[in-house]
């Protein structure tokens, strides 16, 4: 680290908050002209952690922050692929997306599900599912608007693998029986007239300029993945294609614009570009009146340069947790990207800033790639889903955590001595450690029961609504998720799904429930 200052800085070295020794056989302070180094003989996983050098003098200090990981013993294995997903679906509307494929890795890889720059992963309607190295992904009655170019990520510390997998999405077939007045064709007159005002008002009838220049959601050696904005103004008809040019820079370039090629959706996926060429691109949208105004970018791109990076969470936000109330609670991640994105913390969808009851309370410190979320004094109503989400031209990526907020110190006691049994190995008995919560849904939407179940034997989870078992089927799915959170899904809810649902862990040591509400009406959305 290069440190400045006057009068000299002093330095100390933390790990994980606790000031590390300057005279020690395991650590060694150094300095050479302004920076300072922290030599660690040896490794071992025991010296995994949060580092921490800290900068004091008389007027004040400074800290900056790094997570290192160590990996002990054998080396592991790098994410892959061992059975790839197709790469082209055609499915009809209504219908569900599936993409099934194998994935091996040691640590297991994290699998990410994305469509241009949003991560789907966990979205509403979207289901995955792991069994050993299968993975199911399920995106629930699709739409038109649900055609693209999906990306699968299989990432773990030693390597990442990628998948595209395009998809459209047809209108169910229509009758093509004539109507009575099929064959009785206009008059001459009308059809000259039709042909003069359809000739004078074509210049208003083809589509406007994409509201927004094409961006890159990711990236590759020699290619990139573009999304762009619907134009506004669509003209006389829908939009029917987007054609994407592209203009290389420089005096290979050829001083012209290239067509890579039309598409129906709003991306596109450019390929065997020049590694390290500079480009720019250009979208035209089209309906069936002709071509439109094109948009070209603003800013060239640089194929397969580190320059153009879109956001990479680093370490992710810790999942579930729990705190006291009154007590203060950080929230931290790290994200990597350049341009450096610009980061946003959210709650519950809602940004943190804008929220009255966090005001005051809420503070948001960043420090190169670390960002932090601390909330003081917290309350119950502070409890929810937060999210750290990055954003920069190349795209956006996002890491969350659900914070519960309890109001009995026993609560968090249990938890920790849970989590210290189960890093153990002891058996324990189930318990919940984060519960259901009543939800109100409107009736033909679909809704999402979860809550969070530990113990050693993993207890046997089942459901039951109004005491009556659920199984899977074509309306409810049972899922298993990571970090022992179990989910039940209703697809298309009816006004008799409303009642009491409840979620019963068991195992050889003993059983757990817990229950939540849920109402169905017309007029209210979850």
């Amino acid at each position: 680290v290069a440190i400045k200052g006057t009068p000299k800085a002093e330095v100390t070295w933390y790990r994980n908050s606790e000031p590390l020794p300057k005279k020690s056989s395991r650590f060694r302070y150094l300095e050479d002209g302004g920076v300072y180094s922290l030599v660690m003989s040896e490794a071992s996983v025991m010296e995994a952690g949060t580092y921490t050098c800290r900068a004091s003098n008389p007027h004040g200090y400074r800290d900056t922050s790094v997570n290192v990981q160590v990996v002990g013993g054998a080396r592991g294995k790098p994410a892959m692929f061992v059975s790839r997903p197709d790469t082209t679906m055609n499915i009809a509307v209504g219908e569900d997306i599936t993409i099934s494929f194998r994935v091996t890795g040691d640590p297991k890889p994290r699998v990410t599900w994305m469509k241009g720059m949003k991560d789907i992963t966990n979205n509403i309607r979207t289901l995955k599912e792991t069994v050993n190295d299968y993975v199911r992904l399920s995106l629930k009655h699709a739409t038109i608007m649900d055609s693209g170019t999906y990306f699968i990520t299989a990432k773990n510390i030693y390597g990442a693998d990628h998948a595209f997998v395009t998809v459209r999405v047809r209108q169910r077939a229509r009758s093509l029986t004539p109507t009575r007045n099929i064959w009785s064709g206009p008059d001459t007159s009308t059809l000259l007239r039709d042909i003069h005002e359809s000739t004078k008002a074509l210049v208003n009838d083809v589509p406007g300029p994409v509201a927004s220049e094409a961006t890159v959601s990711d990236a590759g050696k020699n290619w990139v993945s573009l999304t762009w904005g619907k134009p506004e103004n669509r003209g006389a008809a829908p939009v029917l294609a987007y054609r994407v040019e592209t203009w290389l820079l420089g005096s290979e370039g050829g001083a012209h614009w290239t067509e890579l090629g039309v598409t129906p959706i709003n991306s596109f996926d450019a390929f065997f570009l020049k590694p390290g060429g500079e480009y720019k691109f250009r979208i035209t949208a089209r309906n069936r009146y002709g071509w439109g105004e094109s948009v070209t970018s603003t800013e060239s791109i640089t194929i397969g340069s580190a320059s153009n990076c879109p956001p990479d969470i680093l370490r992710d936000l810790p999942g579930p947790v729990k705190a006291l109330q009154g007590d203060d609670i950080t929230l931290e991640c790290e994200v990597g990207g350049d341009p450096p994105p610009y980061v946003q913390w959210l709650r519950d969808g809602q940004d943190v800033s804008t929220i009255v009851a966090l005001r005051g309370r809420v503070f948001v410190s960043d420090s190169q790639q670390t960002h932090r979320l601390i909330v003081k004094q917290l309350t119950e109503d502070d409890s929810g889903r937060y999210v750290c989400e990055a954003v920069n031209k190349m795209g956006r990526a996002s890491t969350y955590a659900r914070l519960l907020v309890v109001s009995d110190p026993r609560l968090l006691e249990a938890d920790r001595k849970l989590k210290e049994n189960l890093a153990e190995n002891q058996e324990s008995a189930p318990q919940v450690t984060m519960r259901l919560r009543d939800r109100r849904v409107q009736a033909t939407y679909p809704v999402r029961l979860s809550c969070q179940v530990v113990g050693n034997p993993t207890p046997t989870v089942t459901w039951a609504h109004d005491g009556n078992p659920i199984s899977s089927d074509d309306r409810h799915q049972l899922v298993a998720e990571a970090d022992h959170f179990h989910t039940l899904e209703i697809c298309r809810t009816v006004l008799e799904d409303g009642g009491q649902y409840t979620v019963t862990a068991q195992n050889c040591l003993g059983a757990v429930s817990c229950h939540c509400q849920l109402t169905v009406d017309k007029g209210i959305r979850a």
